[in-house]
This record gives structure tokens, C-alpha cells and sequence, in this order.
């Protein structure tokens, strides 16, 4: 088998990933808003007030930075952190009026630009997309488990959408 990089995967999705991120984020921009930002601002709307820690796991953020990124946003009123009852340690994130109201504002112009992202496949074809890429996602624990136990333990695994997700690969090798 013969490598290339700019036909491998990583590279592949590294490509359409920034370049995505980057036309995104010049969207958001007059907003005040980065592309992070949008990530918590668009969860606390779609699945309600988060612990940090999960927080963390479904945008893809590293704890430390998303800490730094909610005190941030803290200041600018669009979330609000506060502590659990019963457990002083546990932090709960919630949208502000303000927050929720930018969240809405942005989800039109999110979808805009995934449309115009996938406005050439078909919905089948996007459909199967997003299923691959969550597979592959999934796919990357093997990678994780063979990294020594601290890299691991300091990258936790990004929550995926259920366990009630069926996969179908098509056109990738079985590698299991």
C-alpha cells in the first residue's frame, strides 16, 4: 500500500475541516463570536444547562480551554455557571436570555453554511456522511488505547450523539 498524504483521510478531513471552520468563523466575527464560542452556545440550546466536564466532551474542547472560554463568556453574559446543589465541585453551565437570543440568531447562518458545505450530495449521501464520520470517530478509540494510560486519560472521548445509532459502513474496509 502506498501513502499519500493528500489523498489520506486526515489530511482529507483536515482540509474541508479548517476551511470550513475559517469561512465560519469570518461569519461569526461580527458577531464577537469564535468558532468554540458558537459550539457551547449551540449545545447549552440544543440539549439544555451542561456540567463542564460534558460540556467538554461534546464540543471537542480540552477542559482547561473550555474554562477559560467560559469565564469568558460568563463576562459577556451570554452563560452562566453555577454550582450544583448538594455537590460544591460540580459547575452547571446555562445560557443567559442574551445567549440563548445569539444562539438563535446563529443557527441560520450555521445551517447555510452546511448547506452550501454539502449542497452538492445528495440527502442519502449526507446522511451516510455523517454516519461514517461518526464512525470514524468512534473508529479513533483503538488509536486512543494504544497511547500510553496519561495521553488517554488526558483526552477524554467526545460524547456522540446516543447509543442508539446504527453505523453502516460503506466502501471502507472492514478493519475490526
Amino acid at each position: 500500500m502506498t501513502y499519500s498524504l493528500t489523498d489520506s483521510l486526515a489530511f482529507l478531513l483536515n482540509r474541508a475541516g479548517t476551511r470550513t471552520g475559517d469561512l465560519f468563523a469570518r461569519r461569526l466575527a461580527p458577531f464577537g463570536i469564535t468558532v468554540p464560542m458558537h459550539r457551547v452556545l449551540a449545545i447549552l440550546l440544543e440539549r439544555g444547562d451542561q456540567r463542564l466536564s460534558d460540556l467538554g466532551a461534546l464540543s471537542s474542547i480540552e477542559i482547561s480551554t473550555l474554562s477559560r472560554l467560559v469565564g469568558a463568556m460568563t463576562l459577556r453574559g451570554l452563560i452562566s455557571r453555577e454550582r450544583m446543589a448538594g455537590d460544591g465541585r460540580t459547575v452547571t453551565i446555562s445560557l443567559t436570555r442574551a445567549g440563548r437570543g445569539l444562539a438563535r440568531t446563529l443557527i441560520p447562518i450555521a445551517i447555510h453554511h452546511e448547506r452550501v458545505s454539502l449542497r452538492d450530495l445528495s440527502p442519502e449521501v449526507v446522511a451516510q456522511l455523517k454516519r461514517n464520520l461518526i464512525a470514524i470517530h468512534d473508529s479513533l478509540d483503538v488509536l486512543e488505547d494504544e497511547l500510553p494510560a496519561t495521553s488517554a486519560a488526558a483526552r477524554p472521548r467526545a460524547a456522540g450523539p446516543g447509543p442508539d445509532r446504527t453505523l453502516e459502513l460503506t466502501g471502507l474496509p472492514d478493519t475490526r
